[in-house]
């Protein structure tokens, strides 16, 4: 599914237009980003959670050059 999709469904399930699925849609996710960037969770029950994890660089390769 694509988000144009998943935005079509929000709009219909909720009888509002597209337009507004598409704001409430961009709000929900910037705002999961914002709290994932501040380093704490989000955990939605019947959905699943979120959680921001810091990891060490890794050495990168060029495949080309090897």
């Amino acid at each position: 599914m694509t988000k144009a999709e998943l935005i079509a469904m929000i709009a219909e399930k909720s009888e509002i237009t597209k337009q507004q699925a598409e704001a409430a849609f961009k709000a929900t996710f910037d705002s999961i980003a914002e709290i994932l960037a501040k380093e704490d969770k989000v955990i939605i029950p019947g959905f699943g959670g979120f959680a921001a994890k810091k990891r060490a660089a890794r050495k990168g390769r060029n495949p080309s050059t090897v």
